[in-house]
């Protein structure tokens, strides 16, 4: 959605949008813990090569030093905190910080708070929502997310792409991969909520 243009940015032919940026990976620690959900980091990753654009990575609930800290040995670009203890808190936090951030894609793990906020707050949003996928990537036409996902038991895979502007929530089995490589700590802004 492009505003309209005026004042010396009419003149100097600069153009303002509210596009949607980054990639952001939702870490849940109210339902399961934090070791179990890096493999999010690697699907993550995977959709920085396509886009081009960063990782950011939120962390929901009791956090403690040594999983920021771990974080950071991750090439990701911010690092966002909250404490939180129950999934009303979450739906309240990930409105205010959607509004504020314009993520592009919201990843979470299937077996956390994610399942449940995920669907709620893109249903809301009037956004684009898949549940339950196992290899993710971006339509190289339009930038809309591609899921891979078993159907039936596990017989078929069924390939969903989501249409929505906006926002693009996914769920996926943190399990399905394995946690990025661990590299030096690096320089990477924490911002508490």
């Amino acid at each position: 959605m492009q505003q309209e243009l005026g004042g010396w940015e009419a003149f100097l032919g600069m153009e303002e949008t509210e596009e949607n940026y980054g990639v952001f990976v939702l870490i849940d620690l109210t339902s399961k813990s934090f070791d179990d959900q890096l493999g999010l980091l690697t699907f993550a990753f995977e959709l920085k090569e396509e886009l081009g654009q960063p990782v950011s990575v939120i962390v929901a609930g009791n956090s403690q030093n040594d999983h920021i800290e771990r974080l950071k040995k991750f090439p990701v670009s911010e690092i966002h905190v909250k404490k939180i203890s129950n999934q009303r808190e979450l739906i309240d936090f990930l409105k205010s910080f959607i509004e504020e951030k314009k993520p592009l894609v919201l990843v979470g793990d299937l077996d956390t708070g994610a399942r449940d906020a995920f669907p709620y707050i893109a249903q809301t949003r009037n956004e684009g929502y898949i549940g339950g996928g196992e290899s993710l990537s971006i339509s190289p036409d339009d930038r809309k997310v591609i899921v891979k996902r078993k159907i039936y038991g596990g017989l078929l895979v069924e390939t969903v792409k989501i249409l929505k502007d906006g926002v693009q929530f996914v769920t996926l089995k943190s399990s399905e991969r394995e946690a990025p490589q661990e590299s030096e700590p690096q320089d990477v802004e924490v911002k508490e909520w």
